[in-house]
């Protein structure tokens, strides 16, 4: 959870469930034991909402959060209170939330390159157009269904966020060999804001060249614990990727 730049807070979740495709209820209160109020009218299935809650111009005063995991109607289970930054002091939350929006405000002003980044979904339904029944596993990769994940639907909905590619290096060319012999794949590196976090096999939409990068890598610059931004090694898909067929929605 980070003060949005518009007021009020965007706030980030990861969670995993076996056996249901889950939705979530974000909630906040100001004290850790409610009242509680609902942060969206209905349910999400996305990992992330933003510019929610209280819009503050002082942070003196606590805002607690937790999350529900909804199976349908039923409540699976309510997160812990959480407060944003409660792993350090208030001397170094200040010092935090000052880095961060200097950091964004460097890329969404000056460096930044509009992109989606599409997280993929590791848990949930199985994807009932490729999957073997016997192995239990995707049986094409070009499925359009899943993506080629396997589950229903491949990835959550996109998030749009600005990349800075303007420190990263030259990109470069890794050869690696395959059954079919060498194979050539692009390699590159951009600085990505503190949140969402980026993970392994999630996908990058860049808005400028219509070129679909995987996450390889991701090194995390931080202040007393607290992600100040993300070092991300990305490679180029093939334009025959089903990744291509992500819904572009912004």
């Amino acid at each position: 959870m980070i003060k949005s730049l518009t007021g009020g807070f965007d706030i980030y979740w990861d969670v995993q469930t076996f056996g249901f495709t889950p939705t979530f209820m974000p909630q906040y209160s100001s004290t850790e034991h409610g009242p509680w109020e609902d942060l969206v009218a209905s349910p999400v299935a996305t990992y992330s909402i933003s510019e929610v809650g209280p819009k503050r111009l002082s942070f003196q005063e606590n805002t607690f959060f937790r999350l529900k995991v909804l199976n349908g109607s039923t409540i699976v289970l309510t997160s812990a209170a959480h407060i944003p930054g409660e792993i350090m002091n208030g001397h170094h939350l200040a010092i935090y939330r000052e880095m961060v929006r200097r950091e964004a405000l460097e890329i969404d002003r000056y460096n930044g390159r509009i992109g989606l980044l599409f997280r993929r979904i590791v848990y949930g339904t199985a994807c009932s157009i490729c999957i073997d029944e016997t192995l239990g596993e995707t049986s094409s990769n070009e499925c359009t269904s899943c993506f080629g994940t396997g589950l229903a639907g491949g990835y959550y909905p996109s998030v749009a966020l600005k990349v800075d590619w303007s420190s990263a290096p030259s990109n470069v060319v890794n050869t690696t060999l395959t059954q079919n012999g060498p194979s050539e794949v692009s390699v590159c590196e951009a600085v990505f804001p503190p949140y969402p976090e980026v993970k392994f096999k999630d996908v990058f939409a860049d808005l400028a060249t219509g070129q679909r990068l995987e996450i390889k890598t991701s090194v995390k610059d931080e202040y007393h614990g607290g992600t100040i931004r993300q070092i991300v090694t990305m490679s180029l898909l093939s334009p025959s990727d089903p990744a291509y067929q992500l819904p572009i929605n912004i």
